[in-house]
């Protein structure tokens, strides 16, 4: 059981990761098209 929750656990953990990857790739976008 440990080890299925700490899998679950790696897998929020990546979700999180790539929303905030996608959140600053959004508002990097959004400067550099305020910027123009």
């Amino acid at each position: 059981m440990a080890g299925h929750a700490r899998a679950a656990t790696g897998e929020i953990g990546a979700g999180l990761m790539g929303a905030l990857l996608a959140v600053d790739g959004a508002v990097r976008a959004a400067r550099e098209q305020a910027a123009w």
